[in-house]
């Protein structure tokens, strides 16, 4: 005898920033962050890190249900190189 289990797995593929764009060079330490919304997702995560591609030494959100965020702490020295992400999260299916 044997139990049958199925599973959903989560998406998890990045939603694509919309603004800034890339190579944007920042004015103040205040950046609105915009984003695609993606079908299923349920929640974003913005990571915001100048030490490479998904990085997010600079900012780690807590999950959000919008596709926009400002934030208002930018280190000047982000203002040269940084990335930021927004990865998802969806509802099991």
């Amino acid at each position: 005898m044997h139990n049958d289990y199925s599973y959903t797995a989560e998406a998890n593929v990045p939603a694509t920033m919309t603004s800034p764009s890339q190579g944007s060079t920042f004015a103040g330490s205040s950046v609105t962050f915009n984003w695609t919304s993606e079908t299923g997702a349920t929640g974003y995560y913005l990571w915001i890190g100048s030490t490479g591609v998904g990085s997010n030494n600079i900012y780690n959100s807590a999950e959000k249900t919008t596709t926009s965020y400002t934030f208002t702490q930018m280190p000047p020295m982000a203002k040269q190189s940084m990335s930021a992400s927004a990865p998802i999260t969806t509802e099991p299916g």
